[in-house]
Parts: structure tokens; C-alpha cells; sequence
């Protein structure tokens, strides 16, 4: 688009060239520069009424060199061509052709009557005028016209004004009507009663499509007015109706309904006739009779291909019923079978125990019985049962000694399981031989004379429900010992 601001911006301003410019020059140098500050491109006469007479746009100025455009047309169809000019030429600032066609091409890019495009904004000003008055057309020669979405006029048929929308005409003076809002066309929309929320109603009374506000789809949502209705069923093949509803199933959707009866076993629920899914418990396990009672909210939410039960289930809590003391345990007694192990006295820790039906019971912390006892040479190795502990031990500590002036400063202290043992033996000497201190690990009573020629031995050779049997394999004196039992 050509621009307005190229005009003569001096009247009868005149200079000459200060030197020669030659027809390949982008700049002349003039004499005497003009008296406005250059702020935009204006037009000049090189040698005007001659044949040389070049039309030039001057682009720049810095002093008196001007930087210019040459090869402007002289006339319309000129194709324009530079000149070579003397010192001297005369220079004139004029309105040339160049400057009436930009002018010419500026108004009818904005304005023409046969009908055109603005693309400018056209601002309006002034308070005693109406800014714009629109063509006024019936509606017959509407109709008559070839319309396009944004043509508005005055439709003096209706007194209304209308403006072409989606492909339709629309009003919006009094007594007129805009269409109504669809998917693809805006238009009016009407706010729903909460009742028409509570339903999923589409439509209003005025035809036009509900537009949900926040106060009526928060309640809505709040009392469960879409996701929520009672079964009616006579059995646990649940039934719900939905309003609105439900188009299909979708992963994620949640449900919650009102048990009519209570569940024996696998159960079902349908909603609005979708088809019934299985309500399973803990993600992929069946119900079991009980799980849902009559009369119970229950929550379930769809995983693509069953129900997944969110609220608790009533077993749950039949369960947790049978404890009824503090500190009652529930324990199985069988596979999915739940029973009561009430709380035990103080002191008692629980161990297993697979003699109880739960392989539970209670037990003191840790069982200690002490006593002593004595092995006579008389009664010979083999063994010896010592009993009076009140429980089967887990470990045996034996100190033992002997009698004997052969065994004198002699002794040992034992350890045993019955399956393992220990013994740590001293020996102290009143001759000139050495005192001796040794571990074995074969037995838990170790003893020898002075001179090594006999020795007193034994080990633990089983542990008894009411204490424990020792076994002597030798004996040359009687062994005296104390023992301290583990349980």
C-alpha cells in the first residue's frame, strides 16, 4: 500500500547541485539544504522543463547530501530512468506524478465505492453525530443478497439489527431472538433450576442448552444427585438406575448404591443396564456371604472389567466382633478362618504352639529352674534323670566338683543343649606339676585325679519335659554339681 505521508513538505523551495550525479548516484549534493527537520521521504525535480528532467524521492538527509530513489516514473506507464545531471542542475521540491499516484493508491486501497477491504482500524470521534449508520434492507432484499458470516445491516422489516453468524442471521434488538448455543454455534444458553441439575437435564424451558453453574453442580455433587440410587433387588444381582444415564462403562467411574438385601457369596451390580460386573473385594477377590449387609452404602468403582468394593465390608467388622477383652488376638484357625485368642495373664509372651488350634499360645518370658544333685561312685556310669524342673529346658549351665582327696582343687562348669556342649575345666596342682585350666567340647562335666589316672565325665543326653537326663561314661570319684536350667 502506497504511503500517505510522501508529499511536498516545502512550498517554492529551490536549490542546484553542488556537483555532478551520475545516472548510477544514490546521493546528490545540493547547495542549500531545505529548513524543515527531515522526518520522511518527499519528492524532488532534477532539471525540470528539460530533457533531462529526472523525478527523484529523496530518502535521507544528512547536511547537504540528500540520499535519493532514482528511476521514478514521469507519467503514468513511464517506466522511469536515471539521468545525468551537470553542477548546477536545478533542483525543485514538487507534488511530481509519483506523489498524486501514491496519494491515488492510498484512497482506493482504503476506500471504493465498487466495494473493497479496510485493513486499518477506523476509529470515530465527536459527540453531536451518530457514529455509524448501517445500510438499511428488508428483509426480502436480504435474502436476495449472496451473505458471509459478519455481514451486519438494519432488517427495517423486523426493526432489528442483524448481523450473519454461523452461517445464520441473528438478532439482538428487543423482540428479536438469538439462536440457540449448540456445539458449534455460539448462541443464547439458559441457567438450570437445581432440579434440572439434580437430573442432567440438557435443555431448559426456553429450548435453549443448560449452562451448569458452580451453586447448582456443587449440590449436585454433594448429595450424589448422578453417581447415587437404591437397589431394589431381592437378591445379591444389585440393580441401580442412574440420572442421567451412564452412556457405557469407563475405568475409573465410581458408584455408590443401597443394598436392598444382604450378599450370600459372589455378587453382582448393573447399572442402568449395561450389563452386571462382579463386585470384588480387595482388588480381585470374590465377596463372601456377608460382605455386603441389607441396607448398606456401598462404594464400588469400575477397573475395565469388574467392580472394585471401596467401603468396608460387613464381614470385616463381624469379624472383629469376637474379640471382646483387652488385648484379645484374632488368629486363624484355617485358611480365611478368623478366632478368638483371648489376651494372657501378665508375664506371658506369645510363642507357637501347634498343639492350640491356633498354633498360638501364651508363655512366660523365660523359664529358670535351679537346683543340684549328686552321682556316687557306687551307682556307676550310665544315666542319671533329674526331673523336678516344671518344663522342658533349652539350655543347661552345670557346675560340678568331687570328693576325693585325688580330686582335690578340681572342677568344671558346663554348658549344654543336649545337642551340643561345653566345658571349661580346672585343675590346681600342690605338687611341683603345673595348675591346669582346658575346654572341651564333648562334654559338660569334666574331672580328673591328680595324676590323670581317672576322670569324672558326663553329658546331657536329652532334655525332658520335667528337667533333663545326664549320662556318666566314667566316674572314678563322686561328682557333686549344681545346675541352673533355661527354658
Amino acid at each position: 500500500m502506497a504511503d500517505l505521508s510522501v508529499f511536498q513538505q516545502e512550498d517554492n523551495f529551490q536549490t542546484r547541485l553542488a556537483a555532478a550525479a551520475a545516472t548510477g548516484d544514490t546521493t546528490i549534493t545540493v547547495q542549500t539544504n531545505v529548513t524543515f527537520t527531515f522526518a520522511q521521504a518527499f519528492y524532488i525535480s532534477v532539471d525540470p522543463g528539460t530533457s533531462d528532467y529526472e523525478p527523484m524521492k529523496v530518502t535521507a538527509i544528512s547536511g547537504t547530501t540528500w540520499t535519493v530513489t532514482r528511476a521514478q516514473a514521469r507519467y503514468t506507464g513511464d517506466a522511469g530512468s536515471a539521468k545525468a545531471h551537470a553542477s548546477g542542475a536545478k533542483v525543485v521540491i514538487s507534488n511530481n506524478q509519483a506523489a498524486f499516484a501514491d496519494i491515488r493508491t492510498a484512497i482506493n486501497s482504503k476506500i471504493d465505492d465498487t466495494g473493497d477491504t479496510m485493513s486499518g482500524r477506523l476509529d470515530f470521534s465527536g459527540t453531536t453525530h451518530i457514529g455509524v449508520r448501517l445500510n438499511s434492507l428488508t428483509t426480502t432484499q436480504r435474502d436476495a443478497l449472496t451473505a458471509a458470516n459478519g455481514d451486519t445491516f438494519y432488517n427495517s422489516t423486523l426493526n432489528q439489527t442483524q448481523w450473519r453468524e454461523g452461517g445464520a442471521w441473528v438478532s439482538n434488538a428487543a423482540g428479536g431472538s438469538v439462536a440457540d448455543a449448540t456445539t458449534t454455534v455460539a448462541g443464547k444458553v439458559e441457567i438450570p433450576t437445581q432440579t434440572e441439575s439434580d437430573a442432567g437435564t440438557a435443555t431448559g424451558g426456553t429450548g435453549a442448552s443448560l449452562s451448569l453453574r458452580p451453586p447448582e453442580a456443587a449440590k449436585s455433587v454433594q448429595d450424589s444427585k448422578w453417581v447415587y440410587a437404591a437397589d431394589a433387588e431381592a437378591n445379591d444381582t444389585y440393580v441401580i438406575t442412574l440420572t442421567p444415564a451412564p452412556t457405557a462403562y469407563a475405568t475409573g467411574q465410581v458408584f455408590h448404591f443401597k443394598a436392598n438385601t444382604a450378599n450370600t457369596g459372589a455378587a453382582t451390580l448393573n447399572v442402568n443396564a449395561l450389563g452386571a460386573k462382579t463386585i470384588k473385594k480387595h482388588k480381585d477377590q470374590d465377596l463372601e456371604t456377608g460382605d455386603i449387609e441389607s441396607g448398606q452404602i456401598v462404594t464400588v468403582t469400575y477397573d475395565g472389567t469388574n467392580l472394585q468394593m471401596q467401603s468396608q465390608t460387613a464381614e470385616a467388622f463381624a469379624k472383629l466382633s469376637t474379640a471382646t477383652a483387652k488385648g484379645d488376638l484374632l488368629a486363624a484357625t484355617a485358611s480365611a478362618v478368623l478366632a478368638r485368642l483371648a489376651v494372657g495373664t501378665n508375664g506371658k509372651v506369645l510363642t507357637a504352639d501347634s498343639t492350640q488350634a491356633t498354633g498360638l499360645a501364651w508363655d512366660t518370658k523365660i523359664k529358670v529352674a535351679l537346683g543340684n544333685g549328686s552321682r556316687t561312685v557306687g551307682e556307676g556310669t550310665g544315666n542319671e534323670a533329674i526331673t523336678g524342673v516344671g518344663f522342658t529346658p533349652a539350655v543347661v549351665i552345670i557346675l560340678a566338683t568331687a570328693s576325693g582327696l585325688t580330686f582335690a582343687n578340681n572342677g568344671s562348669v558346663g554348658f549344654s543343649n543336649a545337642s551340643a556342649h561345653r566345658c571349661v575345666n580346672w585343675k590346681f596342682r600342690t605338687d611341683t606339676e603345673s595348675d591346669v585350666v582346658q575346654m572341651l567340647s564333648t562334654t559338660v562335666i569334666y574331672m580328673e585325679s591328680s595324676t590323670g589316672a581317672s576322670t569324672i565325665q558326663a553329658t546331657v543326653a536329652s532334655m525332658d519335659a520335667d528337667g533333663f537326663t545326664l549320662n556318666f561314661s566314667a566316674l572314678g570319684a563322686q561328682a557333686e554339681y549344681a545346675y541352673l536350667c533355661i527354658g
